[in-house]
């Protein structure tokens, strides 16, 4: 048969013996927020247990009756020292003054006093030798433990109600560890209720602290309970303006701070995202997987930039390693980098638009004013008022360039204050503003772009001229689901287009994103190797062209954050795409008969 005792005996043994290596675990920590305190709870409980074991295998009943006295140094210090810790833990340092702890040693004296003294029988009432009790002895206690009992009771619920609420609020990282502490405040607690209420015939308060014990190891080795400190963390990286995404070794989103939800919900919908899988998560942003895959495979810290709906981020990918150099995940910040992209572009526009202006000065204008110059002296010499003419034709020339100089150092400011315009109708736009001819406008997805309209109409307008002056007259023939609209006029000019040519406008899709739209054209394309050149200024292979048009839609591009870019069309056409841009697709529009305006 089993002796009560014994196991009773073996356990108060055990829960002391545990208390100490986790209270040397703990001790080399011991310069970490709050690690005081939680060691002075576990050399408390750890007295406690020890002065209750020792109690019971001491025979002597006044030996006995001196252990139960210091006894109490356990059960105070422990008390005491979580209430502290727990103040600590959830970030009401503040209250931890010297007043507070000196305030706080106030009940332990007065108890230690009261135990050893034991006035008028006011703690101990009656003690009684009883060999059938775990320690010997039947203790009845007096109206002075009562009081004690009260007060400490108070300051646990305290520290219970505390950790409870920190739960309630804590993010998925630290819930285990949090979860953990609550166990290990409640362990002993119930124990001591238990014994309190007569369920048990001994102290089972030890017996909670062994559960105790077990619970602070799992928090300090899994939850790195000394090297994390949520209210710490919280304050820190909630105030921090770059989005935190903490991933774990398993490819799991366990921690994002406020910036990091507030992005998500802007580029996602969702806020919520802590748990999810982050295969899962990035599936739609094929770019920003194959980052995180790249880092990971690696294992190699590094720094990108990307865009997305017209910002511009910069993401950092850092390891994390526990205080034993273990590898335990990924930490992603992302900084909104847009302003400075901004500014750099600018920078760039205006040193660009500088080389650009000196160039136009000293060759595009006064090559036509050399011109005319010389039609002057001519017309002087000769008389003939035809030579005139010659000078209006380059006057003209030169106000063209001139117009086109202005545009392009208007087109280039930034755009600060963009709104949603609608694709087609900025398109539809442009094209009555253009001379056409014959040429047809087919637009084969409706969608919204983020964009100063006025400045994306221009471009349009540009693309439009660029397509109908430079195209095929016997443009390829195609037919698919777009809606057409057809326009016939000259522009200011007196150009007439090009009959048979087509024009296209819709969005660009790259790995099932939208990101952007393109015009494009069935006329002869643009050699390869004179695509790096189409957007510089000036340069042209139409006579009586200034060369501005497709520098122009570049800075306008520039202006929104775009990138600009030509290739060849389906057709064999030219198709320029600006990309980099906000857009938001509606559907596919009705396909429709052509439209004359």
């Amino acid at each position: 048969m089993i002796d009560g005792v014994a196991v009773v005996t073996a356990i108060y043994g055990l829960s002391a013996a545990t208390a100490v290596p986790l209270g040397y675990v703990i001790w080399r920590h011991r310069a970490k927020t709050a690690a005081l305190p939680l060691l002075g709870s576990i050399v408390g409980g750890g007295v406690w247990s020890l002065t209750l074991f020792l109690a019971a295998v001491t025979p002597d009943a006044g030996l006995t009756m001196l252990i139960e006295r210091v006894h109490y140094v356990g059960v105070c210090l422990a008390v005491a020292s979580v209430f502290l810790f727990t103040l600590l833990y959830t970030g009401r340092e503040h209250l931890v003054t010297r007043r507070t702890v000196g305030l706080l040693a106030v009940e332990p004296l007065a108890v230690l006093a009261l135990a050893f003294a034991n006035p008028g029988n006011a703690f101990f009432a009656s003690v009684t030798a009883e060999p059938s009790a775990v320690i010997g002895l039947d203790i009845e206690y007096g109206v002075a433990f009562q009081v004690h009992l009260i007060y400490s009771y108070a300051f646990v619920l305290a520290a219970t109600a505390l950790v409870l609420e920190m739960l309630y609020r804590s993010r998925a990282l630290y819930r285990g560890q949090v979860a953990a502490l609550l166990g290990g405040v409640l362990s002993p607690t119930v124990g001591n209720l238990v014994s309190l209420f007569g369920l048990v015939s001994f102290n089972a308060t030890p017996l909670g602290f062994v559960l105790t014990n077990l619970l602070f190891t799992v928090a300090i080795t899994r939850y790195r309970l000394i090297d994390l400190a949520p209210i710490a963390r919280d304050r820190v990286l909630d105030t921090v303006e770059d989005a935190v995404y903490v991933i774990d070794r398993d490819g799991r989103i366990v921690d994002v701070n406020l910036a990091a939800e507030d992005l998500t919900e802007l580029t996602r919908g969702v806020a919520d995202i802590v748990g999810h899988d982050v295969d899962d998560f990035l599936a739609e942003r094929p770019k920003w997987h194959e980052l995180y895959r790249e880092t990971i495979e690696t294992g190699e810290e590094r720094s990108t930039e990307f865009s997305v709906d017209g910002h511009h981020y910069e993401i950092d990918a850092t390891r994390i390693d526990d205080g034993r150099g273990h590898h335990v995940g990924w930490l992603f910040l992302v900084s909104d980098v847009t302003d400075r992209v901004r500014r750099e572009r600018e920078l760039r526009r205006r040193n660009e638009q500088l080389d650009r202006f000196a160039n136009i000065v000293s060759h595009d204008l006064r090559n036509p004013l050399t011109v005319a110059n010389g039609y002057v002296d001519l017309a002087r010499e000769t008389g003939d008022e035809a030579c005139l003419d010659e000078v209006d034709t380059t006057l003209d020339r030169m106000e063209a360039i001139i117009d086109d100089v202005l545009a392009l150092a208007r087109e280039g400011e930034a755009v600060t204050d963009p709104s949603s315009v609608d694709l087609r109708s900025a398109a539809e736009a442009a094209w009555g503003n253009v001379d056409t001819g014959e040429s047809t406008l087919r637009i084969a997805d409706d969608a919204a772009v983020s964009a100063d309209r006025d400045r994306l109409v221009r471009l349009f307008e540009n693309l439009f001229r660029n397509a109908v002056e430079h195209g095929s007259t016997n443009g390829r023939s195609e037919t698919d689901d777009a809606v057409e609209y057809g326009t016939a006029g000259r522009d200011g000019a007196g150009r007439s287009a090009n009959s048979g040519m087509t024009v296209h406008v819709g969005t660009v899709e790259e790995n099932g994103d939208t990101s952007g739209f393109y015009v494009a054209d069935n006329g002869p394309g643009i050699p390869p190797g004179d695509r790096d050149r189409v957007f510089d200024s000036g340069y042209t292979t139409a006579e009586d062209g200034t060369g501005f048009g497709l520098s122009i839609v570049e800075q306008i591009a520039d202006a929104h954050g775009w990138e600009a870019g030509v290739t060849d069309s389906e057709t064999g056409g030219a198709r320029f795409e600006l990309r980099d841009v906000a857009v938001r697709s509606d559907g596919l529009a009705d396909s429709a008969p052509a439209v004359d305006d």
